[in-house]
């Protein structure tokens, strides 16, 4: 027996050489081919013919080829060149006039690599299981077309600072970016169908020319067209369509859409007076990305959600508002590093942000290089790192913004040593630290007449603001001079993914406000000088009393019953109650109904006999037993 089982496990054993060779489809060494200048092929027992300017594959191969001539063919005769992690699979560096056609590769870090190379064509072949499928770059007038690219771990089409390369009639599925096009000039795109691409089509660049590309409705991203118009005016975008790229343009309306998977869902370059309203972003690697583009408005309920890197960027704009939107859970794997988050600005000037909401990004607001900004109204919730990360910003206001549970309310990374902002009514709560200082910042801060929701002052005359200071930063003399003892705007409270806010107005200063979902409890610290009367007026939405407590709820003060009264309208209920200071712990909790103190009673005295029941017995075993 115990030889039979070493003879099967020699088996297996012998058997991994001839099952790796079948999942490659070739049992040849792994070769390295040239096809010299001269035209020979090396080594000459490659499975390669070749007649005059022509070349063809004889049988599968397992390795790389390298093309040093010009003005040639190669025909893959529908065979396949496998690779095992190679670096690259074809190299054209510095070639032109080649065609490599009918060939599948496989399994190469780029399957085929364009340096400097120029007139090629790449048509019917099969590009699969690659990092890269194809990288062009420093290349120009190629053509890329007629070809399948699949599942290819990070492009299937990549280029680079190139120019005037078509894509034609390619199929794009399962890569990570489909096609991406990088700092290049003159693109035409037509007829590629793109499927189940993490991202499937996208562009990037610094300058105007980066952005004029060649791309018409006959792109089709998983059965919608690709909408990419250069020079257009005073026209709206069809609503089916996958992404919406803006180039050279002015007075464009998009508004109705939902849009994913896709570098940028929207891209404004270059492009004025345009509206952007009633928007869903989401799974991109930018939801929405303007770039060199002035006098725009995001409006009116967008949404832009769970994308990769940022739900809105802003590059090298000026004039541009940012209202009304709710961004959600953007880029929340990492530490947010360049323009990843919620919202990032980087170089602008001018900008209005206002009543949007920000929740479960990495980052809030980011602002790099910005200058004369008005941020105003927001609600920044749960953020991974930072609600606001400043980097050299300048001339801004922040005002009357909500920052609440997140890791820091404000991360000065470093400032503009002759600028200032200032930073007025925003409220600081449940933030795991306030105000965080990375380096000595320059520049100066006016802070004054925010809510820090730590304080610990008193408010003797009432006017609202506390008798003493609040030290921001110790260090670097941050401090709030006039600090705010009630929340200057409601308080945003998750539950079930919605969104509630409440009112608090109060006599007393309030700090540690606290909601508990779980528990369904609200609570907060209520105080003021020895002896005095304090009051506390809560107006919350009826929606959440209903979703979190059946509309049944009691006040407690130090967890003892307090009395309170409470009334409503259509939308809110309203709770009053008041108390004698110094200090005090105000929780709201559900209220049992009758029926479940009853059940619980119940519940209790019946658990209560079982457990003495089984307690009589096991002491009426131990009387027998000590008998016996």
């Amino acid at each position: 027996m115990k030889l039979q089982f070493i003879t099967m496990c020699l088996a297996i054993l012998l058997m991994f050489p001839l099952l790796a060779l079948s999942i490659t489809g070739n049992t040849e060494t792994k070769m390295t081919i040239y096809i010299r200048s001269d035209g020979t092929v090396e080594p000459s027992d490659a499975p390669i013919g070749y007649e005059k300017s022509k070349y063809w594959f004889t049988a599968d191969i397992n390795g790389c080829i390298i093309i040093e001539k010009d003005d040639i063919i190669l025909d893959g005769n529908n065979y396949t060149l496998y690779g095992a992690g190679d670096i690259k699979g074809i190299d054209l560096s510095n070639r032109k006039n080649v065609t490599i056609t009918r060939l599948t590769i496989r399994n190469f870090s780029f399957a085929l690599w364009l340096y400097y190379s120029s007139n090629n064509t790449i048509t019917n072949n099969s590009i699969i299981n690659n990092e890269y499928g194809i990288r062009i770059s420093h290349s120009n007038y190629n053509n890329i077309t007629r070809n399948f690219f699949i599942n290819n771990s990070q492009y299937g089409i990549y280029l680079a600072e190139s120019k005037k390369n078509s894509i034609i009639a390619n199929k794009i599925t399962d890569n990570q970016y489909g096609i991406f096009l990088l700092g290049v000039i003159e693109s035409f795109l037509r007829n590629n169908i793109f499927e189940n691409n993490t991202f499937n089509f996208g562009v990037h660049g610094l300058s105007e020319p980066h952005f004029v590309h060649d791309v018409d409705f006959s792109n089709i991203i998983n059965g919608k067209p690709i909408c990419y118009w250069v020079d257009h005016h005073n026209e709206t975008v069809p609503l089916n369509v996958s992404c919406v790229y803006i180039v050279k343009s002015s007075n464009i309306t998009i508004e109705n859409l939902t849009l994913s998977n896709s570098v940028s869902a929207i891209l404004l370059a270059y492009t004025t007076d345009s509206t952007i309203r009633n928007v869903t972003t989401t799974k991109c690697l930018y939801g929405i990305w303007l770039h060199s583009s002035a006098n725009n408005n995001l409006i009116c309920n967008s949404n832009s959600s769970y994308n990769e890197h940022c739900g809105i960027h802003l590059s090298y704009c000026s004039g541009n508002k940012i209202i009304n939107n709710t961004l959600i859970s953007n880029q929340r794997t990492a530490s947010p590093v360049g323009t990843s988050g919620g919202l990032f600005l980087e170089d602008t000037t001018c900008i209005t942000i206002e009543d949007n909401i920000f929740v479960n990004n990495s980052l809030g607001i980011g602002f790099d290089d910005s200058f004369h900004i008005n941020v105003s109204r927001n609600y920044i919730i749960s953020s991974l790192f930072y609600g606001f990360s400043f980097a050299n910003l300048a001339y801004s206001e922040l005002i009357n913004n909500t920052l609440i549970d997140n890791q820091n309310g404000i991360y000065l990374l470093y400032s503009n040593p002759v600028a200032s902002n200032i930073i007025y009514h925003n409220n600081f709560i449940n933030n795991d630290e306030h105000v965080h200082v990375h380096m000595m910042p320059g520049g100066h801060f006016e802070w004054n007449g925010n809510y820090w929701d730590d304080y610990e002052g008193l408010d003797i005359n009432r006017d609202g603001i506390g008798d003493s200071s609040y030290i921001i930063v110790a260090d670097y003399n941050y401090e709030d001079k006039y600090p705010l003892t009630v929340p200057s705007a409601p308080i945003p409270l998750i539950f079930d993914d919605k969104i509630y806010l409440i009112e608090l107005k109060s006599s007393s200063t309030i700090s540690q406000f606290r909601f508990n979902a779980t528990e369904k409890k609200i609570s907060f610290n209520v105080t003021g000088s020895t002896g005095t009367i304090g009051f506390c007026n809560l107006s919350i939405p009826n929606a959440l009393i209903q979703e979190i407590w059946q509309n049944n709820y009691t006040i407690l003060l130090d967890g003892e019953k307090w009395p309170f009264s409470n009334w409503t309208d259509g939308k809110y209920t309203y709770i009053y109650l008041n108390y004698t200071h110094s200090e005090h712990k105000i929780t709201i909790i559900p209220e049992l109904k009758t029926f479940q103190i009853i059940s619980f009673l119940i519940i209790f005295a019946t658990t209560l006999a079982i457990t003495k029941k089984k307690q009589q017995r096991v002491q009426q075993r131990s009387n027998k037993s000590e008998i016996h």
